[in-house]
């Protein structure tokens, strides 16, 4: 065939191969598109199948856990039952114990008051209260000892400083208890000059002032001396003298877990009056 014809022959044919393959295309492409829609729905039915078989584990759990729920429910209510069938013995809870007895240590008062009066080195034996006899007064009145404080004190009211002579006095009230009523309180009145003027930090306040200080023979026991009394204003002591170590000093041992070793002095003449106020004050002090 010669070469011109056999470029016709070519060039025709051409357009029809190219029209061909068009077709061939046409149809392959909605193939391939079914194959992938079975594929996607093969998939989604087995993520389906999936979450079936989760959901059947799931009720499966909750199933056993029910039993086991509904396992102890019945066994609370077998208990239940024992429990209202059992009878109820009722304990009576024992009896609180009694509080110990609140006693008072009774005053010694020993046999021979001579074997208490001296200590081993010749030092008076007292206790923490004491009778002290005031020669002024011509009385008994009931004196707290104090081995915490130097100098001693005399609780005094209605003081009145003044002036006699060109000297300094006093004159104050002391009694046996400044709470009691006045119709049983014994109120002794005393003037007495002032040997000085004593610097005292107040316990309640903490200033401090000054207090005139007054010296009176007392006795206590076998102790006869002057002693220096600290006026003190102070109206809630029961007893009506504090003494401290300037009159304890060298001279006497204390007992706190006694008290009234000492016996009262006894004047030669005594007045009624008097006794009855002594005996008033001993029955407060104790």
């Amino acid at each position: 065939m010669p070469v011109n014809k056999r470029l016709l022959w070519a060039a025709s044919l051409l357009p029809i191969s190219l029209l061909s393959g068009c077709a061939l295309l046409q149809q392959q492409e909605p193939i391939n598109t079914v194959a992938e829609q079975m594929s996607t729905l093969l998939q989604l039915q087995d993520q389906e199948q999936e979450r079936e078989l989760e959901r059947a584990a799931q009720l499966t759990s909750i199933d056993s856990r029910l039993d086991t729920f509904n396992s102890q429910l019945d066994e609370i209510n077998r208990q239940l039952v024992l429990l209202r069938e059992t009878p109820v013995k009722v304990i009576a809870a024992p009896p609180p114990p009694a509080p110990p007895s609140q006693k008072m240590r009774p005053i010694r008062k020993p046999d021979n008051m001579q074997k208490h009066l001296q200590d081993m080195q010749g030092k008076t034996l007292i206790g923490k209260s004491e009778w002290l006899w005031v020669q002024t007064l011509m009385a008994n009145v009931t004196a707290r000892v104090d081995t915490g404080t130097e100098t001693s004190f005399i609780h005094a009211t209605g003081l009145n400083l003044y002036e006699k002579d060109g000297e300094a006095w006093a004159r104050f009230t002391v009694t046996h208890n400044d709470s009691r009523p006045a119709a049983n309180s014994a109120a002794m009145t005393i003037d007495t000059p002032v040997v000085r003027m004593s610097r005292i930090r107040g316990s309640e306040s903490g200033e401090s002032a000054l207090r005139p200080v007054i010296k009176l023979p007392v006795r206590l026991g076998n102790i006869q001396q002057v002693t220096e009394f600290i006026l003190s204003e102070q109206s809630n002591s029961k007893h009506s003298v504090s003494l401290g170590r300037n009159f304890l000093k060298d001279l006497a041992v204390v007992d706190v877990s006694v008290q009234f070793l000492q016996p009262k002095f006894e004047p030669v003449a005594a007045p009624d009056s008097q006794k009855a106020i002594d005996n008033s004050a001993e029955a407060v002090a104790q």
